[in-house]
């Protein structure tokens, strides 16, 4: 985890860092989430549980990248909520955005 979450100014942080936390926080939940929506979308039955953060809808100083990506996550589920709910669609997806947890990840966002 330490390799994935660059923290600082935006201007300063490490690039490859920021790319790492884009591949797992953006990438891997976008592929993951289209191809079990598309087999579950044919059986019309599923349930989809995105996890992203309340940092996804907020700025976040010194941590851009990592709240971008989540807002990324939130934006990407309601998108897609409201594109089953239009097809009248038994399949659901949700979000989970839970605040601030005790965990190691601020120390390992600073270092």
């Amino acid at each position: 985890m330490q390799d994935l979450v660059p923290f600082g100014n935006f201007d300063e942080t490490d690039l490859d860092k920021e790319l790492n936390l884009i591949d797992t926080n953006i990438k891997a939940v976008h592929i993951l989430t289209k191809l079990y929506l598309k087999d579950m979308i044919e059986k019309n039955e599923g349930h989809i549980l995105n996890v992203a953060s309340i940092a996804g809808f907020m700025p976040g100083p010194l941590m851009s990248t990592y709240y971008s990506s989540k807002a990324y996550v939130v934006r990407l589920t309601e998108g897609i909520r409201e594109e089953l709910k239009k097809q009248a669609s038994n399949v659901k997806i949700s979000l989970l955005c839970p605040g601030p947890v005790d965990t190691n990840f601020n120390k390992v966002a600073r270092s």
